[in-house]
């Protein structure tokens, strides 16, 4: 992709660590507030997409799982996720942050 002055914006991160994405961007990926939205970090980068609901997902996958099947699947993706970021902390020599011993 290349980067131009409309694919390249300058955000403010607060210091709770708070970003506001623009406007055009919001609109034109359907993220209204407040909605939930995934974010990726990949390399030096993050990635920042829209988290579709279930209902638009089943739209978009037909009935592939139950709801209860979907919700168990994102807990198992968020649970896989938290222990690669613990995994990457211990070997990295950061502290959790939680209080625990590494």
């Amino acid at each position: 992709m290349a980067v131009n002055d409309e694919t390249r914006k300058f955000v403010r991160v607060t210091q709770r660590g708070q970003a506001t994405l623009p406007k055009e961007w919001r609109e034109q990926l359907g993220i209204d507030a407040p909605d939930e939205v995934v974010m990726i970090s990949v390399d030096d980068s993050i990635i920042v997409k829209p988290l579709r609901s279930l209902e638009e997902l089943a739209g978009r996958h037909g009935d592939a799982l139950e709801e209860g099947e979907a919700f168990a699947k994102l807990r198992e993706w968020n649970t896989e996720e938290e222990e690669r970021e613990r995994a990457d902390e211990r070997n990295h020599g950061l502290d959790a942050g939680d209080g625990s011993d590494p």
